[in-house]
């Protein structure tokens, strides 16, 4: 099966970013840190994502919480039917 990126920009976050809840995403912002980790938590002003550390680093859950205005985009796959 194929994947399919899906990307939101700023300007769709108002609309779209309080279904994100409970999904894996990865989180661009605009200083060019990517974080990848499912959602937890969306409020107006922030959206906090928790990622679990690499398995040859360590397995702790991190939690980032990032202002909605630091965020250029966020990418959710999408697996294709096909």
């Amino acid at each position: 099966m194929g994947r399919r990126f899906d990307r939101i920009q700023p300007h769709e976050f108002g609309a779209r970013v309080s279904s994100l809840s409970g999904q894996q995403v990865q989180v661009i912002t605009w200083a060019g840190a990517t974080c990848m980790g499912v959602v937890t938590r969306v409020t107006a002003d922030h959206l906090v994502v928790v990622d679990r550390g690499a398995a040859w680093y360590n397995r702790r859950r991190h939690t980032h919480t990032f202002g909605l205005g630091d965020i250029r985009e966020i990418v959710l796959d999408r697996v294709s039917p096909w």
